[in-house]
């Protein structure tokens, strides 16, 4: 397994930020890929890559649609192999 990060603009890091945003947790807010909440804004954890499968996570430590911490985990198969600027292997 391997731990990796998202170049910005690359066709995974627009599907995992389209996956937060369509979340059912983000319906209402104007802009779900932030939901700020008194300077509290969604958070990118970081993904995990085992083959093909990728995890990501992302955080909210006060979202604002109950002022209390949020994890979304999002899982997809890899879009695309240039997408992965970091990549580290975990044991």
């Amino acid at each position: 397994m391997d731990y990796i990060i998202f170049k910005e603009d690359s066709k995974d890091w627009s599907h995992i930020w389209d996956s937060l945003r369509t979340n059912t947790i983000n319906d209402g807010l104007d802009e779900p890929c932030v939901a700020d909440n008194n300077g509290h804004q969604w958070m990118y954890m970081g993904s995990f890559k085992n083959g093909n499968g990728i995890a990501t996570e992302f955080r909210h430590l006060c979202h604002p649609y109950d002022n209390k911490l949020h994890k979304v985990p999002i899982y997809h198969e890899l879009i695309d192999k240039e997408s992965i600027g970091l990549s580290r292997r975990v044991k």
